[in-house]
């Protein structure tokens, strides 16, 4: 009886370790090697379950798109009724992508990094493409299509403009003010 793969799993497991090493050193310190040794791999490992860098930062790309797709979807369906979903959604967008330093800081980093790199500005431009038809779905669902996209964009816009400020001066808005501003824009 062979072995059993662990590709997934050392897979995910590099992915955390990237994800970990951006949040905490920005990408201009993240190499392989600091990605083996958070992850706990010898370097040359990396290389087998990814070819480059920047193969790892698109993955690690669409698994956090993947995996706040999945959250949005999962809380959406558990609820029922627009009237009840659009406070729950403002709700998620102002907890978890505005209020969520570790997950900012990756991402702009990830933006950062796909100005210089096509991959990752390819993977970027993917998981954006999602985001805004989830939030055009939501919240723009009686609109024809281009203003459904034209509205995203700027929800879109809003969410990451007030994560960046918050980001940078965190006294700009209260958290209380952050959702209570989304709610004016939305309701």
């Amino acid at each position: 009886m062979g072995r059993k793969s662990h590709a997934v799993e050392r897979r995910k497991q590099i992915l955390q370790a990237l994800y970990e090493c951006l949040a905490e050193k920005g990408h201009e310190r993240v190499t392989i090697k600091k990605i083996a040794q958070r992850a706990g791999l010898p370097h040359g490992v990396i290389h087998y379950y990814f070819t480059d860098k920047d193969e790892i930062i698109a993955e690690l790309i669409k698994s956090l798109q993947s995996s706040y797709y999945d959250q949005w979807e999962k809380l959406l369906s558990a609820i029922s009724g627009d009237s009840r979903k659009i406070p729950a959604a403002i709700d998620f967008l102002a907890k978890f992508m505005v209020l969520n330093p570790g997950l900012n800081r990756v991402l702009y980093n990830l933006v950062q990094m796909g100005f210089e790199k096509k991959p990752v500005r390819d993977a970027l431009k993917e998981a954006y493409q999602v985001y805004r038809q989830q939030l055009a779905d939501l919240f723009f669902k009686n609109s024809s299509a281009g203003e459904q996209h034209v509205s995203a964009t700027g929800l879109l816009a809003m969410v990451e403009g007030l994560a960046l400020q918050w980001m940078i001066e965190e006294n700009v808005v209260k958290p209380k003010q952050i959702k209570a501003l989304l709610n004016k824009v939305l309701m």
